[in-house]
């Protein structure tokens, strides 16, 4: 009698299965092989996954951050503060800039991003490294939730869906966590977005002080790992009470949040 593997796996190595299958599928597909694009204000963008590609749609074909990032560039702020908090390899940042020297060219801004996966980070660093951001963009690295302390990050081949709540692999790395309120500057942030699979409420819960000085916030929300009514409790307790669904998907839903 044949016994799936399903049936006598547990679920942990079921999932590394899985990742190790998708990684070599992906390697496969993207081996020794970089797609480039140089947008019209000189941005260098790099895909060199499977999971660059998906996150590159999302950002730039489907604009999913346009309608937050076109509040700030709209707005008369002198150099705005913008933060990405789960960075990935940076498409948001790029996009940001991309839109903002479409309009604002010769005017300065300041983006943060903070990424917790250490192979991705070294991509976001690569991706931020350009002379048309110098000194625009700056790479942080380590995890957002907490404020000290540390945690096991698991990493996957989808580098999207890394995240300090779920075990889809083996492959995972202690990383500290990092205190926004001492790394980021202490001034209103413009647009803030948040991506952290699944630890947006630790994120909400440890940060009322920070979140009372955004005046725009874009956040993903994951309600199969967090409690995404919690989430907007917390939103709206620091005074981020326009809300507007802007995606939906299986696995949550992508969210905007501004003041009135």
């Amino acid at each position: 009698m044949t016994v799936s593997l399903k049936r006598r796996l547990p679920e942990p190595l079921l999932g590394a299965i899985r990742q190790a299958r998708a990684r070599s599928r992906q390697l496969v597909r993207w081996s020794g092989r970089e797609l480039t694009h140089t947008l019209t204000c000189g941005i260098r963008v790099s895909i060199t996954s499977a999971s660059d590609w998906a996150v590159y749609n999302e950002v730039f074909v489907d604009g999913e951050y346009d309608r937050a990032i076109h509040t700030v560039v709209a707005a008369s702020v002198a150099r705005p503060l913008v933060v990405d908090l789960g960075a990935n390899v940076g498409y948001f940042a790029l996009r940001f800039a991309d839109l903002w020297c479409r309009e604002r060219a010769s005017e300065p801004f300041e983006l943060i991003s903070v990424e917790g996966a250490a192979h991705t980070y070294a991509q976001l660093q690569r991706h931020l490294d350009q002379p048309a951001i110098a000194g625009r963009c700056v790479a942080r690295h380590g995890l957002v939730g907490q404020r000290t302390g540390s945690a096991w990050i698991c990493t996957s081949a989808l580098t999207g869906m890394n995240s300090i709540r779920t075990r889809q692999s083996f492959s995972r790395t202690e990383v500290p966590f990092v205190d926004l309120e001492r790394l980021l500057p202490s001034r209103p942030i413009s647009l803030l977005k948040c991506d952290v699979e699944g630890a947006e409420e630790m994120f909400c819960e440890s940060y009322p002080d920070l979140l009372r000085r955004v005046a725009t916030l874009v956040i993903e929300l994951h309600p199969q790992i967090t409690d995404e009514d919690r989430c907007r409790d917390l939103l709206g307790d620091a005074g981020l009470v326009n809300h507007k669904i802007l995606r939906r998907y299986d696995g949550g839903s992508v969210e905007i949040f501004s003041r009135e």
